[in-house]
């Protein structure tokens, strides 16, 4: 039992990064979905009231009213509107949307980027956001059916069938470096094919595309928090120095750059503390 508990939680750190990227019944992918097998759905034409309510979704995600982007969005259907709610629905979550029913939201997420796949068998961002919906249904599940279930490993499928798709995405690469980072420190090198190594290199190739993308830098500091020494420690410092002083110039970045000044801040008074509220961050 501890083996499928540690395996299984290794996958969970991936899951908030995935919703920072794109305009954008739930169900873990399956190999004819990443290699875009069977038929696809036809995707529905876009009226000029879709084209409407789909402008009207992007104003209310930029202004922060998730809930709303979210419905108007997911109303559209079309494969627009289906990225942009599972955005949303990714975003509240990452966010911590106050009385979100987080358990129904990442269900909701997932079921949208199924939804996109069923039209498009292999655009980038449906895996990106198909992984990270299953990053956060797998939270609200016994670790033994998550593991079981194959939602860690669908995650990381679909990680890597995006990266096939567009290997410079800054954010399919930060997802799967944190991946990699988080199944070796819960459940030793190599399990699930992940690798220190690996992890290092997508999140610094992250870093290195989006040098101002302030959830990239933020999450790539809870994970040198969480995996402690000193090197560590010091480039979690520098990351969160660098979304501190990144542009908060959307929802996600306005929401996560307070967050880094109080981590950063825990930092210098408790460094245990610290790590212990990045883990948090990282298992729930």
């Amino acid at each position: 039992m501890k083996i499928f508990v540690s395996l299984f939680a290794s996958c969970l750190a991936a899951s908030a990064i995935g919703v920072a990227h794109a305009q954008t019944q739930p169900r873990s992918g399956t190999q004819s979905e990443l290699q875009g097998e069977g038929p696809a759905a036809v995707e529905p034409a876009e009226s000029l009231i879709t084209a409407l309510a789909l402008e009207e979704a992007r104003a209310a995600f930029e202004a922060g009213a998730l809930g709303q982007a979210e419905r108007l969005a997911a109303e559209a259907g079309t494969k627009a509107g289906n990225l942009l709610a599972a955005e949303a629905a990714l975003t509240r979550l990452m966010i911590w949307e106050p009385e979100l029913d987080r358990e129904d939201a990442a269900e909701r997420a997932d079921h949208y980027a199924d939804l996109v796949l069923q039209v498009d068998a292999n655009p980038a961002q449906a895996h990106l956001r198909k992984a990270t919906a299953l990053g956060y249904r797998a939270r609200f599940q016994p670790a033994w059916r998550a593991f079981l279930s194959g939602l860690p490993q669908a995650s990381r499928d679909h990680l890597r069938a995006g990266l096939e798709l567009n290997d410079d995405d800054p954010h399919l690469n930060a997802v799967y470096g944190a991946w990699n980072l988080e199944v070796v420190r819960r459940a030793g090198e190599g399990r699930l094919g992940a690798s220190q190594e690996a992890g290092l290199e997508h999140f610094a190739k992250a870093l290195d595309e989006a040098p101002d993308d302030v959830g990239i830098a933020y999450h790539f500091a809870l994970a040198m928090l969480a995996r402690g020494g000193e090197d560590s420690l010091s480039l979690a410092r520098a990351a969160l120095g660098r979304a501190i002083n990144a542009t908060a110039d959307d929802v996600r970045a306005r929401a996560l750059q307070p967050m880094a000044i109080e981590l950063l801040a825990l930092m210098d008074r408790d460094i245990e503390a610290a790590r212990d509220a990045a883990i948090y961050r990282l298992e729930n």
